[in-house]
């Protein structure tokens, strides 16, 4: 049994709604999609975020696993990455796809760890 998640009713992070991009917007066969795009434009990063309802969440608690599914159309897979927080402070990135967080001081957060398995080289 699968139980689809949906994209999170709210901005992918909490105060940088102006800089979002909503995929399929004015597409009603879709949901709207809301993300943020990264600044480089070679490898052009999108973090969009995800809930789960309650009885998914007892689901995974209870052990069950995430599934991806990815239309490649017939190309090669794209280096892809989920992960799990609140949004908060930290968010999926690492030195390709790096943002500023709004907030007294701004913090530019890397995963060299990340960047290193997928074999990019930091410049």
């Amino acid at each position: 049994m699968f139980e689809y998640l949906e994209p999170r009713d709210g901005p992918v992070i909490d105060g940088m709604e102006s800089q979002e991009i909503v995929y399929a917007a004015d597409q009603p066969e879709y949901i709207p999609l809301r993300t943020l795009i990264g600044p480089d434009v070679q490898m052009a990063g999108v973090v969009s975020r995800w809930s789960l309802t309650p009885a998914q969440r007892k689901l995974v608690a209870d052990g069950a696993d995430i599934f991806l599914e990815l239309s490649t159309f017939g190309n090669p897979l794209q280096p892809i990455r989920m992960a799990v927080g609140d949004g908060k402070i930290e968010c999926p990135m690492d030195s390709v796809f790096s943002i500023r967080v709004p907030g007294p001081t701004a913090i530019e957060m890397h995963d060299r760890e990340f960047t290193k398995a997928i074999g990019i080289k930091e410049g």
